[in-house]
């Protein structure tokens, strides 16, 4: 066997066990623990902005099978209203439920015009940023932008599994597997451009951002 070759084997078991770790330590993971979890309610003031329920229906929503869903849409005076979607997991085995909403939105109807990944200041002083998935979508006259990421209470994944290399880790040091898929919406208005509207999401997010966290302790 060559040198390379050696090396690709190497890593091939090195990734197959790794693999094969996630899937054991998943399965010993209680399913029953996740509604506990997370608190009762998400915040429904979070500085500035005010937020409205959003009813969902429970049949479409079934699929991803949270332990906890939060569904509001969030407004400030001024601003562009914003609705934020948590679908919350509180075992690593769950997280595997979560998934782009690529599919669903094409599933109503939607044209996904673009996608791409950015970055949100998640700070103040502009030093914490997180990756992001970008999404813009149309249907009829209604133009739509989507931004969504994977969270757990340490950190922000635009891959699901890098996501839960993470969470594997951390919870063979004993730390919590709460995580959630976070997806946050606005209908852009036929005043304002693409770019504006994220500019108004990424304002929000970072406003967001400290309590997501902390509710996924």
């Amino acid at each position: 066997m060559t040198s390379g070759s050696h090396t690709k084997f190497v890593l091939a078991v090195v990734a197959l066990s790794l693999f094969n770790g996630i899937l054991y330590w998943s399965e010993l993971s209680p399913a029953d623990e996740g509604v506990s979890a997370f608190p009762a309610d998400f915040p429904s003031r979070i500085s500035d902005w005010q937020a409205t329920e959003v009813a969902y229906d429970p049949v479409v929503l079934g699929v991803l099978d949270p332990d906890r869903i939060v569904y509001k849409t969030y407004r400030q005076e001024g601003r562009l209203p914003v609705t934020l979607f948590l679908a919350c997991y509180g075992t690593l085995e769950k997280a595997d439920l979560s998934h782009s909403p690529i599919v669903c939105f094409t599933g109503q109807g939607w044209e996904i015009t673009d996608t791409s990944i950015g970055e949100v200041s998640v700070s103040e002083d502009g030093s914490a940023k997180i990756g992001v998935n970008q999404m813009v979508q149309d249907k009829l006259a209604t133009r739509m932008v989507s931004l969504h990421w994977y969270q757990s209470a340490h950190g922000a994944f635009t891959n699901r599994g890098a996501q839960k290399i993470n969470l594997f880790f951390r919870s063979m040091l004993g730390k919590s597997d709460n995580n959630a898929f976070v997806r946050i919406t606005a209908v852009v208005p036929r005043d304002q451009t693409v770019e504006s509207a994220k500019t108004e999401m990424r304002s929000f997010v970072q406003d967001l951002y400290p309590d997501l966290r902390r509710y996924l302790q």
